[in-house]
Formats: structure tokens, C-alpha cells, sequence
């Protein structure tokens, strides 16, 4: 298999850092899976990042070399670097076997028999003090892992059984589950399981020297205590030289110097035991993230190339750009936090020749980029401005048409100075694509027998959006209404310019305001039927009979019907057949120039019978008619 893959070495090499700084790693994929990477892998093994494989593009993979198979993660979307970790001396050691003797045992179903476990939270609350952010547990096979406090507080401890003591879930994945605990440490404190200590020594007695000598807590004279808070203070040599045996209940007892102490629940150091507040893990030193997120949570990136367009995965762009870089993030104080992974792209990526393109951003602002490239960090992608000043963009128009919906306003406007009248009538949701499929269906008698252009709209094509872009003439990023959650726009309206020339104005609606305007619309509810557009209908006639100078009228009956049926049924193509038909009454109504376009056009859903969407960066959503139709003149 050839890949292509890169080291986490020469990763932090960009950023004149090495894997020494770091104390281990936690890569975690999309599921939940996570490993961590020990220091030692992490300084003296490779740690390797693949991203492609035989020339398909894949989701980030990390990997140990040789390693085994739990330190494959695919799909990964954070490798975490840890800062390292600085020795936390032991001020106090749980017997394990002797807490969990008294607490609430739970059935527990795994590897197919019926076992017991208790709940990892009840024990930590009910001993420890401390709440860090990472619980380290070190096996009897050796392994050692870390897991986050919030993560081992949520699973379950279980005591018998197949690989008990082990740390597990119902949902955790096999990988991240720790087989044959016998130590925890917790901030200061250490759990240690006799059981298990016994299991790897293969006896059924040992000395203190021979499992507590590196968790004892350094310290002349300990205090050994039981469960019912009975204490005595004991020689820490002597402890050291004490035998350790489980009593029949598992319950931890030791013979010291001929006396025997039974039940034991504690070693302590006899300094007073940690509060919850004296966070002794990680508070301090580099932690650097790479991230990136589960593709279901990813917009894709949309390009549109006359009228016709793709959605590309960041996983897609990748592949088309062919390389690979790293690009660093900085928290608020100047110091490095996160590196994402990147890459760089022109439009001719995407055509095959550098074009004449226009970025669109999230914001809803459209940009001229000129030759400056697009740039992908991690699944982001973003545009550089003239200026060299960075956005983050939600597609690319590449050829884009010379209209847009903007032009409403100032078409109007135009008019309104030359003290011609103007109607603009906007057919919500008639989208480039159901114009030309209704055109081709013999559904546009009049509308067809005059010019179109076609034009851009906003993004995000959604009604508010569109309906803002029209009335002001200006991007969402300027008029201040991105989607539909805004109402108050930040730009005058052309209503209030057509008052300011002292001229008379009139706004036909559905049967709801969508956004706040100087004119207040005429609400028209819908009588009986699906849809508002013969009440709008009738509403704009008689507000036509009253000739203002300017009057808006906004149909939502195609909208309404293509999300109802999709954009091509014949049932949308019979409603845009009756918009058709009113448009041409209300032509003959009007003594003055008209507008016909629309806020946004519809995709098809997919997986939903057809049925119609819209809100994406897509030529179905972005590409709508523009139709002027100018009153003549030379009458």
C-alpha cells in the first residue's frame, strides 16, 4: 500500500519544538476511541500521520511503529500533546480491595458472563478529595495509560470476571478499556488492588517492599488506618517489611513485627489529605491540540462554475491540492496552543485555468481574491482578501454572473430618480434551476418572453437573507441579517430612500413579517388553501389601483411547494404556471418598470422523496432569474 504520511516530529519541527517537550500524547478518533501515547513511545518511536493511501484520501490516522494495533487510530480528530508530567510525591495509598468490599455492587455483562462492578464515580467520590484532570493506571502487564477524570468517572470498575479489576463501559470502545488495574493514581493519592498485585506475582502473599515501595509515601512514620477510622502510626521500613495477605471477604490485612492489623483502608503520610482544589495535574506547561472535526459535522465547501456546481469535503480538497501543511493557532497571550494540518489551492484547482472567481464567506460577504490562493486549515476553509486580511469562506462562484440579487435595490433606486415608477415582485424560492426546468415545461408564458439574467444571491439562501440583499443592496455581512434568526437591518432600506425622495411606497406580504422595514408590509393570510399567494395576490391589485411609486410584492407559493414536493414536481411547475399568470395581471395593472427575481433557489433532499431544501453553498440554492422589465419609453 503506498501512503502518504508524514512524523509528529517533523510536525512540531515547524514550530521549533520536539516531541521531548511533551510529556505523552492522546489521539482520539470520531467515535470516542482515544490512546494515549506514552513518553517513551513518544520520545524514542516514531509517531506517524497518515493521510492518504494509494492515492485515495483518507480521514487523519495516527500510529506508533512498531507498536501494536491499539496504537492504530483512525479517523482521528484531536491528537493532544501533554505537557510533562511533573512527580506529584504520594501523600496517601487506598487498598482498593478493602474500599469497594462495602460499596454497591452492580451485575455486569461482559465476555459473555455475569459479572460485578461498581460505579467508577461512587468510588472516586467516596475517597478522593481531588478531582484532576487525568487518572493514570498502570496494569499488571505493564501498560500504562492515562484517561481524562471526566471520561473514568462516567464507567465502571469491575471486581470479578474475565480481566478484573478492569475500567469499562457498555459504550467505550475495546481499546480504551483497562485490563488487570493494579494502581490508580488520583492527584496525590494512590489506589493500589492486593488482588491484582498477587495476580501478577503469581502469590498469595507478598512483602510491602514488593508492590508499595514506589507508591509509600516518603516519610519516616505512616498512618495506617481502617474502616472505621481506627489508626495507628507504623514505621515505614516496617511497612516496607510487612506480609500483605487478602482476608476471605478480599479485605487487605498485613503482619507487622508479629502483630496483625486487619481490614486495612489506608496508608497516609500523616499530613493533612488534599482538597478538592489543590489541582496537582497538568496545571501548568504546554499543551498543544491538533484537531479536527467528525465529518458529520462538517459544511462542505461549495464551488459553482457557471450553472453548474460541486460540495467538496475538506477530505476532497486535500486530495486536490496534493500537499500537506501545518499551520500554528495562539491563545490570547501569544503562546502556541494548537497546530491544524492544511493546505493551499488556487481556483484553477478547480477548473483547470486561473478564472475570474468570487469568494463568498460565511459572513455572507463576496470578495475579490484575485490570485491569492484558498487556504484549508483543518476543515476550514479560508480566503485571503486583497489586503492579505483572512475570512472564512462558504464557497466559490468562478465565472460568477455579472447580477446579483443586490441589484434590486439599486435598479429601483434608479428609476425612483428618474421619477419612473417601479414594481419589484420577488417569487420566494424560484430558484435559476426551476426557472429554466418551467421554461422548458411551457410553465412561463409571459415571464419567458422577456430578458433574463442570471444572478447571485446572498449567502446563506434563506428568505431572510435574500429579502435583506434586495431591500438594502447590500451582503449580509453589511446589512447585519445572515440567516433566519435576523430581523433589525443595519443599512437603510429602499423603502426609506424612496421616502426620502418624498415618494410614496407600498409592501405586500405573506402572512408574516420577516425582517423589520421603514414600511410596514400588508399581512395576507392564507384562506383555506396552502398557500398566501392569491391573498397577496389580490392585495398587490388593489394597492396597485392607489399607483406608488414603488411597490413590493413577495409570493412564497413556489418556496412553500418545492420544499412540500421538490423543486421539480409537477406540482411546484403548475404553482410557478398560476405566479406566472398573476405576474402578467399585475403587468398590466402597473404603469411603470418591473423586477421579477427571487431570495433563493432549492436542491433536491436526498433521501426524503425528493423533496425540496435549500441553504447551502450550491448553484440550486445560489443561482436565481433576474428579469427587468422597463417600461417603454417612447410612449
Amino acid at each position: 500500500m503506498k501512503l502518504k504520511k508524514t512524523t509528529l516530529s517533523a510536525v512540531l519541527e515547524h514550530f521549533d519544538l520536539e516531541p521531548s517537550d511533551f510529556g505523552s500524547a492522546v489521539a482520539r478518533a470520531s467515535d470516542g476511541y482515544a490512546i494515549e501515547i506514552s513518553e517513551d513511545m513518544l520520545w524514542q518511536k516514531d509517531v506517524m500521520l497518515v493521510f492518504e493511501a494509494d492515492d485515495r484520501r483518507l480521514s487523519l490516522r495516527v500510529y506508533v511503529r512498531r507498536e501494536r494495533a491499539m496504537y492504530c487510530v483512525r479517523d482521528v480528530v484531536s491528537l493532544t500533546l501533554l505537557p510533562r508530567a511533573v512527580a506529584v510525591p504520594v501523600e496517601s495509598v487506598l487498598f482498593f480491595d478493602t474500599a469497594v468490599r462495602a460499596m454497591k455492587k452492580e451485575p455486569y455483562a461482559a465476555y459473555d458472563e455475569e459479572t460485578e462492578a461498581v460505579k467508577a464515580s461512587d468510588f472516586l467520590d467516596g475517597y478522593f478529595e481531588e478531582k484532576p484532570e487525568f487518572i493514570k493506571a498502570e496494569m499488571i502487564d505493564g501498560l500504562v495509560k492515562r484517561e481524562q477524570y471526566s471520561v473514568f468517572s462516567k464507567g465502571f470498575l469491575k471486581l470479578t470476571g474475565k480481566n478484573a479489576v478492569q475500567f469499562t463501559a457498555p459504550d467505550l470502545p475495546a481499546g480504551m478499556r483497562m485490563k488487570g488495574i493494579q494502581t490508580l493514581h488520583i492527584g496525590k493519592e494512590v489506589s493500589v488492588s492486593l488482588k491484582m498485585a498477587f495476580e501478577k506475582s503469581e502469590c498469595s502473599e507478598l512483602l510491602g517492599k514488593d508492590f508499595l515501595k514506589d507508591i509509600l509515601p516518603e516519610t519516616d512514620c505512616l498512618k495506617l488506618t481502617g474502616p472505621d477510622s481506627t489508626s495507628v502510626e507504623i514505621e515505614r521500613q516496617d511497612v516496607l517489611e510487612a506480609r500483605f495477605y487478602q482476608e476471605k471477604d478480599g479485605a487487605a490485612s498485613c503482619e507487622i513485627n508479629g502483630k496483625v492489623y486487619k481490614n486495612i483502608l489506608r496508608l497516609d503520610s500523616g499530613r493533612e489529605r488534599p482538597k478538592a482544589s489543590d489541582r496537582s495535574d497538568f496545571s501548568s506547561g504546554k499543551k498543544l491540540v491538533m484537531r479536527l472535526e467528525p465529518a458529520s459535522q462538517i459544511e462542505p465547501f461549495g464551488v459553482i462554475d457557471g450553472e453548474a456546481s460541486e460540495l467538496y469535503t475538506p477530505g476532497a480538497l486535500y486530495q486536490k491540492a496534493g500537499t500537506l501543511l501545518f499551520y500554528p493557532q495562539w491563545d490570547e497571550t501569544g503562546g502556541l496552543c494548537a497546530v491544524v494540518p492544511g493546505t493551499t489551492l488556487t481556483d484553477g484547482a478547480f477548473t483547470g485555468e486561473e478564472g475570474r472567481s468570487h469568494a463568498v464567506g460565511k459572513d455572507g460577504g463576496m470578495f475579490n481574491i484575485g490570485s491569492n490562493p484558498i487556504e484549508l486549515r483543518g476543515n476550514t476553509v479560508f480566503g485571503r482578501r486583497l489586503d492579505g486580511s483572512l475570512f472564512e469562506m462558504a464557497g466559490l462562484f468562478v465565472n460568477e454572473p455579472e447580477t446579483t440579487v443586490m441589484s434590486t435595490a439599486w435598479d429601483a433606486l434608479e428609476c425612483l430618480k428618474n421619477h419612473e415608477k417601479i414594481m419589484i415582485i420577488e417569487l420566494d424560492g424560484f430558484g435559476l434551476n426551476i426557472y429554466r426546468k418551467a421554461l422548458s415545461s411551457g410553465k412561463l408564458p409571459f415571464l419567458s418572453s422577456h430578458p433574463m439574467r442570471p444572478a447571485m444571491t446572498v449567502f446563506r439562501p434563506v428568505s431572510h437573507s435574500g429579502l435583506a440583499a434586495m431591500l438594502t443592496g447590500t451582503t449580509p455581512d453589511v446589512n447585519g441579517i445572515h440567516n433566519r434568526n435576523g430581523r433589525t437591518l443595519l443599512m437603510p432600506d429602499v423603502f426609506e430612500r424612496c421616502m426620502a425622495m418624498g415618494k410614496e411606497c407600498a409592501y405586500i406580504e405573506g402572512y408574516s413579517k420577516l425582517i423589520n422595514t421603514s414600511e410596514e408590509p400588508v399581512l395576507n393570510p392564507s384562506r383555506g388553501g396552502t398557500t398566501t399567494d392569491k391573498a397577496v395576490f389580490e392585495s398587490a391589485l388593489k394597492a396597485a389601483e392607489k399607483h406608488p411609486d414603488l411597490l413590493f410584492i413577495h409570493f412564497h407559493g413556489i418556496d412553500d411547494d418545492a420544499t412540500t414536493y421538490g423543486p421539480y414536481a409537477s406540482e411546484t411547475m403548475e404553482r410557478v404556471l398560476k405566479n406566472d399568470t398573476m405576474v402578467s395581471r399585475l403587468a398590466e395593472e402597473w404603469n411603470g418598470s418591473i423586477i421579477v427575481t427571487a431570495d433563493h433557489g432549492l436542491h433536491e433532499e436526498t433521501g426524503y422523496d425528493s423533496r425540496g431544501s435549500h441553504g447551502i453553498f450550491c448553484a440550486e440554492d445560489m443561482l436565481v432569474p433576474y428579469i427587468y422589465i422597463k417600461k417603454d419609453t417612447t410612449e
